[in-house]
């Protein structure tokens, strides 16, 4: 990213007794000001949502989602508290013209070690249809908490509409929510990946070709264990070693493509370009119960390669 230009032209306004003199920056600050790349933000947040509705303009009908609540682990009933903390973002602009926004955890030791990562929750009331018969709730009571490894977003400038990729390591540590509609529920649900994602360097993108994760934990990142200035364990091992290696690495590309028939062109473009995980839950069916049918597990759940094309009709 560009360094800023220098401000050295720029006086320092102090106010004193009433009045305002103009002094000039010390060189040593200015230097500090024009020498740094890029931002950093250290996000601590806590949202709420009275409700979102998406209104079928032709006929009337809406759906609207209620009561949304994001924070940390507690909203969603994990573990943390309610704010949405210890998360760093970074932004820089790379001399091709992409936009980089890299997160990760304010204490990374904490969260590859599990004892401090970044936990996150969603709250969400209720899911309901309205039209001209009244209401029908989907779903409500809608929990979901986990925690957030480090990822990029990345909008790539390829000298016309561009594109957007992410790369994320997460795991969801905890969940439950009543299918209204179906009569269902369900209760400790978890989706993760018992094949530690740290130990695969790449993926495979939407053009076939191999390309690196958001860095290559096995090799490139060291940590210093004992905090003594010395970083000798790579970041992989020291995860694995900690247990906090069940991690779910999924990378999308975000674009523009037309319709199958042609006659949409500009329309919205998604695909998975790696998404491998494991799910487990507690169902039940009848009484508003979310344990009583049992408990289920699904291995291996690969959805990499999935494609979709979102236009308006």
């Amino acid at each position: 990213m560009k360094k800023l230009v220098s401000l050295a032209f720029l006086p320092l306004v102090s106010f004193s007794g009433g009045s305002f003199a103009l002094e000039a920056l010390p060189d040593e600050a200015l230097s500090a000001m024009t020498g740094q790349a890029g931002v950093t933000i250290e996000l601590d947040t806590f949202v709420t949502l009275d409700a979102l509705t998406y209104t079928d303009t032709d006929t009337g009908g809406a759906v609207q989602i209620g009561g949304v609540v994001i924070g940390g682990g507690a909203i969603g009933g994990g573990p943390g508290d309610s704010r949405l903390d210890n998360l760093k973002i970074e932004i820089d602009v790379s001399a091709e013209g992409n936009l980089v926004l890299h997160h990760e955890s304010i204490d990374m030791i904490g969260m590859l070690n599990g004892s401090n990562g970044t936990d996150f929750g969603l709250h969400v009331d209720y899911v309901d249809v309205l039209g001209m018969n009244g209401v029908s709730t989907l779903a409500s009571d809608i929990n979901i908490a986990g925690v957030i490894g480090p990822g990029d977003l990345i909008v790539f400038n390829d000298n016309a509409n561009g594109f957007i990729n992410t790369q994320n390591y997460f795991e969801i540590k905890n969940g439950s929510l009543n299918i209204d509609v179906m009569g269902v529920g369900v209760s400790n649900l978890r989706i993760f990946q018992d094949d530690n994602p740290f130990t695969s360097a790449t993926y495979t993108d939407k053009d076939g070709v191999e390309v690196s994760k958001w860095t290559d934990w096995t090799t490139d990142v060291q940590v210093d264990v004992d905090g003594n200035g010395t970083f000798d364990v790579s970041a992989a091992q020291y995860a694995a070693d900690n247990g906090n290696d069940q991690m779910v690495f999924s990378a999308i590309t975000v674009g523009t493509a037309s319709s199958a028939d042609g006659l949409v062109s500009d329309a919205l473009y998604f695909r998975s370009d790696s998404a491998v995980l494991d799910m487990s839950m507690n169902v039940g069916i009848g009484n508003a119960s979310q344990n009583n049918l049992g408990y289920i597990e699904l291995q291996n759940i690969d959805i990499t390669g999935t494609e979709m094309i979102v236009y308006g009709h």
